[in-house]
């Protein structure tokens, strides 16, 4: 991809950035060396209904099977969902990277800054394991721009001084192992919720 600047300086270019912009792809070129950093997987139906935007926990990534499954089922329904990993390959063996809810939760609204320029669409939060402290604390920082969040599992809790700021109707499904930690996060929880 190339500019005429960039041929006339010897680049072998593909593609000329003027047929891109046809496309639509040079708003996404111009976000790229941000964007570069997180890898996602984008699903988007015709006609969506909203946008659901995922947040794993420790150890998954994108092709995380069960997520990858609910996706494919949202998608079904209508919704377009975007797997994204809030962290690179390099930061992702780090034990302390893994467990940075504030970096990750600042990322994820990045994503969301973004889906909203790319993608108008109702946003939704579904965070798994430490991603649903991830989803909580980014629903707090602006909590106009979610509509809805699902916690699946995990450690809500590790968001629970910011918590009460989240605005957006709140599902937390949670089997017996690790109740504890999401029904102090469910305490905490001011808006709409269900357990």
């Amino acid at each position: 991809i190339a500019g005429d600047r960039m041929i006339d300086a010897g680049a072998d270019a593909w593609w000329h950035v003027r047929e891109l912009s046809v496309r639509g792809y040079a708003e996404v070129l111009r976000e790229l060396p941000r964007l570069l950093r997180l890898r996602g997987a984008l699903r988007l139906p015709a006609q969506a209904r909203g946008m659901v935007l995922f947040a794993h926990g420790s150890g998954t990534t994108r092709r995380d099977p069960v997520n990858r499954f609910v996706a494919r089922r949202l998608a079904r329904a209508g919704f377009a969902t975007l797997l994204v990993d809030l962290l690179q390959d390099h930061e992702s063996h780090d034990r302390h990277n893994v467990f940075d809810i504030e970096m990750q939760a600042r990322r994820l609204a990045e994503v969301a800054d973004w889906l909203a320029h790319e993608q108008p669409l109702r946003l939704g939060y579904f965070g798994t394991g430490v991603g649903t402290g991830v989803a909580l604390m980014a629903a707090a920082k602006a909590p106009e721009g979610v509509a809805a969040i699902v916690s699946r599992g995990g450690r809500p809790d590790t968001a629970l001084h910011c918590i009460p700021q989240v605005k957006a109707p709140t599902l937390f499904i949670q089997e017996e192992d690790g109740l504890g930690w999401v029904e102090a996060a469910y305490r905490a929880t001011t808006a709409e919720k269900e357990l």
